[in-house]
């Protein structure tokens, strides 16, 4: 008698929500964070925050250790603002009066709920990166360099319409890129592999209680 199919506990939505993200990422539309209208996050964006010391991008931490640091008050409403305003579309660096009038269009937003969101906005946009082995030894060059170089090769795309890309689409075009370079290379999904790793530690726990 044959065994009845293992339904594993959110693998159905899971997919589901990496199929959608995937094609929205083309759909050219805007993207809502805490109500505020954000462009889609791109490679420049994670840049600028970077280099501000966005505590959601030095390190970009886990949603535990996000919690941690809000608990200890390590950020504010004003990392916050920070960055909104750096993924808002009415962003521009020479105008400081347009950030101003921003950020008092957002001084009524609670600080916890909108660093679960942005959590969430940065999770969806690096949903697909694509892993790989750990590096070791000293860098020679920054994670945009590659992430550039790579699509750019492929593509003869120029550099700033590459960093202006949406992660959410320059993730999936580097899948590409390293599947047609290797082609037995082994990509993850983000959502559904981690939906099949927590009903395995589930079974394992049962197991061994």
């Amino acid at each position: 008698m044959d065994e009845p199919p293992v339904i594993i506990p959110g693998l159905g939505e899971a997919v589901t929500r990496e199929n959608l993200l995937r094609e929205l990422a083309f759909a050219g539309l805007p993207e809502l964070v805490c109500g505020v209208e954000l462009s889609p996050l791109t490679a420049a964006h994670v840049l600028r925050l970077s280099l501000a010391q966005s505590p959601f991008f030095a390190p970009p931490p886990g949603r535990d250790q996000l919690l941690r640091w809000l608990a200890l008050g390590f950020i504010t409403e004003t990392h916050v603002g920070q960055f909104l305003w750096a993924c808002s579309p009415r962003y521009r660096s020479d105008s400081p009066w347009r950030r101003r009038r921003f950020l008092r269009s957002i001084r009524r937003l609670s600080v916890g709920p909108a660093c679960e969101e942005i959590f969430s906005f940065v999770e969806e946009s690096f949903a697909d990166k694509p892993g790989g082995p750990p590096e070791h030894g000293p860098a020679y060059w920054s994670w945009l360099a590659s992430y550039v170089f790579a699509i750019a090769r492929s593509t003869g795309w120029a550099e700033a319409d590459i960093l202006d890309l949406p992660l959410k689409r320059g993730w999936q075009y580097l899948k590409l890129v390293r599947l047609e370079n290797d082609p037995k290379a082994i990509f993850f999904n983000h959502y559904s592999d981690r939906a099949k790793a927590d009903w395995l530690r589930t079974v394992n726990a049962g197991r061994q209680s």
